[in-house]
């Protein structure tokens, strides 16, 4: 029983992973002029889910499984039911980490929705750099790849300031 419980935990938090990413795919589409076609928006959904969900499951998995048993194993000798190990130990004990893997799928995710906008859109920034490549718009690309680097850096660091405020007991120096 605890080993489903652990795979709802997983299929939870791909879910939270995969709502950031549609978020972000959602700040990305309401920025552009043009409203964009809804197979142009499903393309980009399934090419971000695809690149990032297989590869945040294994890795929840894995933060779920780095839990100390003798965590789970405490729990269990003062009582505690599998809900109550997953509740009070296993979930506390992996936020970190499910935060750094969220963290790095979102990196993930934002690639995958350049490469999307640079195969299959009519809009975004990946689409904008490849019209300038057409035009030899050089200074429009820079701009472009620029951007995309200061959105990946900005979205990197607002993890880590979340990270940092979270769990300010793994940063504490001394």
């Amino acid at each position: 029983m605890i080993v489903s419980k652990k795979e709802y935990l997983v299929k939870v938090n791909s879910l939270l992973a995969v709502g950031l990413v549609l978020g972000a795919v959602a700040l990305t589409v309401r920025s552009q002029t043009a409203p964009p076609k809804p197979a142009a928006l499903a393309a980009k959904i399934a090419i971000i889910f695809i690149g990032t969900f297989f590869q945040m499951v294994l890795m929840v998995a894995e933060d779920v499984r780095r839990v100390p048993m003798a965590q789970i194993e405490a729990a269990q000798t003062m009582g505690a039911t599998r809900c109550e190990i997953i509740e009070k130990v296993i979930i506390p004990s992996a936020k970190p980490a499910l935060l750094d893997t969220l963290r790095i799928t979102m990196g993930w995710a934002w690639t995958y929705l350049v490469v999307a906008e640079l195969v299959a859109a009519n809009s975004g920034l990946g689409y904008s750099i490849v019209k300038a490549q057409r035009f030899l718009q050089t200074d429009k690309i820079f701009a472009g790849i620029i951007l995309i680097g200061a959105i990946g850096l900005a979205m990197d660091q607002a993890f880590r300031l979340v990270h940092r405020l979270a769990f300010p007991y793994l940063h504490a120096r001394g």
